[in-house]
């Protein structure tokens, strides 16, 4: 990895910043470089670079450094505060990006928060779009990302290419915030699906059956899910994961509920059984847990 500044002219190819390389993150990022786009990065804590130690890639001494170098420029941070300092902060990215470039916020965050944040970027030339992302670790590696993205459509085709590197389904779901939206009832409904998932692991176990057997069943039949497939293959085993995932379950059920808020529409059963969910993030059993593979 290098420290200096990426050649913006590199290949006649768009060059991309990107923000934020953890769980998710640091897999998009090394898609992006693999496809050829010249790549530069910043971290909070600079230890999440080492990952790229033995790449092509550049590092950047501040997001405003990251962001004169860039035409795209990537953000994969926790939430509304994280996304608000890197774009305005001090060496926030408004302090060094260049005219013309777009800021894709993968972060989910309220909608209200991405029209605030995009009113700023637009005086200072700038465009972005909302385009927050699921299929979790897995699909990030993989490159087989969904992509839900709000914006204008012109900001939305300039920003695909780089999207393409590490998304299966890119899908344009209407305007600025509509991706953020969408993302939070996929988040609320994958939550209470998960809560569903520990309540049946948890009567399995009051019925006498082995919950790990029953687990193992659960996951690869008709009731089989990807909250399931969490709890087997990580939750159960990764105390800090769990701990990370709650803190992620709590913050997007509250998101929800303030977007549902402002449409007019009811409290529901998801938001209930979400928020459950922030509460009990696993299911509560003697046995200790060894995950098995799921068959081939």
């Amino acid at each position: 990895m290098h420290s200096a500044t990426v050649d913006t002219t590199a290949n006649g190819t768009t060059p991309v910043g990107f923000i934020g390389v953890g769980d998710m993150g640091g897999p998009i990022v090394g898609h992006i470089a693999a496809n050829g786009f010249p790549t530069t990065v910043w971290a909070r804590r600079p230890a999440q670079l080492d990952q790229f130690r033995e790449t092509t890639l550049t590092s950047a001494a501040s997001p405003a450094e990251l962001a004169a170098g860039s035409e795209v420029i990537g953000l994969c941070v926790f939430g509304d505060a994280d996304v608000r300092e890197v774009i305005t902060g001090p060496d926030g990215i408004l302090e060094g990006a260049r005219s013309g470039s777009v800021v894709v916020v993968h972060s989910t965050i309220a909608p209200d928060t991405c029209r605030e944040l995009a009113a700023a970027c637009a005086a200072a030339g700038l465009a972005l779009v909302d385009a927050p992302v699921t299929g979790a670790r897995a699909s990030a590696l993989a490159a087989t990302l969904t992509v839900m993205i709000g914006g204008e459509v012109e900001h939305v085709e300039r920003v695909r290419p780089v999207l393409s590197c590490y998304a299966q389904r890119i899908v344009h779901v209407g305007g600025l915030g509509a991706g953020q939206t969408m993302k939070t009832l996929n988040n609320v409904l994958g939550a209470a699906t998960g809560r569903l998932a520990c309540i049946a692991i948890e009567i399995a176990e009051r019925l006498r059956l082995d919950p790990v057997q029953a687990m193992e069943v659960l996951r690869v039949g008709s009731a089989g899910s990807a909250a399931l497939n969490s709890i087997a293959s990580r939750l159960l085993s990764d105390a800090e994961f769990a701990e990370h995932a709650r803190q992620l379950i709590a913050k997007d059920a509250a998101l929800f509920g303030q977007v549902r808020a402002a449409a007019g529409a009811p409290e529901s059963i998801l938001e209930r059984l979400a928020l459950e969910r922030a509460e009990q993030i696993i299911p509560t059993f003697e046995r200790a847990f060894v995950p098995a593979p799921l068959d081939s």
